[in-house]
C-alpha cells in the first residue's frame, strides 16, 4: 500500500541533493511476520525514488506451539453457586530477537470467551527453557513441552509479576522482576500459566 507524506519546507529552497534527511513513520505490525520479497519498502519524491530496501524483522515469536484444548475440569458458567476451577495452559515459543532482564514484558491474550486464570487481579506463571544449551531449534517445527527441568532454569512468582486485566480476563501481563534472566533469540521456552 502506498502512504503519502506532505512537507511543508517554509521559506527554505526544500529538500537539498545528495542530503540525508530522518523520517519518522509510525506504522502498526502486521499479524505476522511478511515474507522477505513482501517486506520491502521504497521512498519516492519529486518523481524519484530509491531503491527498495528491507524492511525490519517483527520482535515476535517462531514455532509456537498452541495448547490442545483441554477438557474443562471447572464448574459451568451457569452455575455460578460452584467455585471456577483454573486449567493450567502450556505452550511453546522462540523469540526472534533477544530480550534481556527486569522491566521485559510478555504478554498473553486469551482467545473471545476465555479467561485466564487469576486472583483478585494476578496470575501465576513459570517460564523455562526447553533445551539445556542455547542453539537454533528444528526449523518451524515447535517442540514438545518438557516437564524436568532443572530448577535453576525455572522463572517462578518471585520473577515474575503476572497481572490479569480485570475488565475481559484476557490480557495477561506479564513483567519480569530479574536482572538475570532473558529470552535468547532462537532458543525455544515454555510458559505455563495457572
Amino acid at each position: 500500500s502506498n502512504v503519502y507524506i506532505r512537507t511543508d519546507p517554509g521559506i527554505g529552497p526544500g529538500f537539498l541533493a545528495e542530503t540525508r534527511y530522518p523520517f519518522r513513520i509510525k506504522v502498526f505490525n502486521p499479524r505476522v511476520q511478511p515474507a522477505s520479497s513482501a517486506n520491502r519498502w521504497v521512498v519516492g519524491y519529486a518523481d524519484e525514488s530509491s531503491r527498495p530496501f528491507n524492511g525490519f524483522s517483527l520482535w515476535t515469536f517462531k514455532r509456537v506451539m498452541s495448547p490442545p484444548l483441554p477438557a474443562s475440569i471447572g464448574a459451568s458458567l451457569g452455575d455460578s453457586s460452584i467455585e471456577k476451577l483454573w486449567n493450567p495452559v502450556t505452550f511453546t515459543l522462540a523469540p526472534h530477537n533477544t530480550i534481556r532482564g527486569a522491566g521485559m514484558v510478555i504478554r498473553v491474550t486469551a482467545p473471545p470467551l476465555w479467561q485466564i486464570a487469576n486472583s483478585e487481579g494476578k496470575s501465576r506463571i513459570m517460564v523455562q527453557p526447553v533445551s539445556e544449551a542455547p542453539g537454533e531449534g528444528a526449523g518451524d517445527i515447535p517442540p514438545d513441552p518438557k516437564w524436568d527441568a532443572r530448577p535453576s532454569l525455572i522463572w517462578g512468582d518471585e520473577e515474575i509479576d503476572a497481572a490479569v486485566d480485570a475488565e475481559t480476563g484476557r490480557l495477561l501481563t506479564a513483567t519480569v522482576l530479574s536482572d538475570t534472566r532473558e529470552l535468547t533469540a532462537g532458543r525455544d521456552y515454555q510458559v505455563t500459566i495457572f
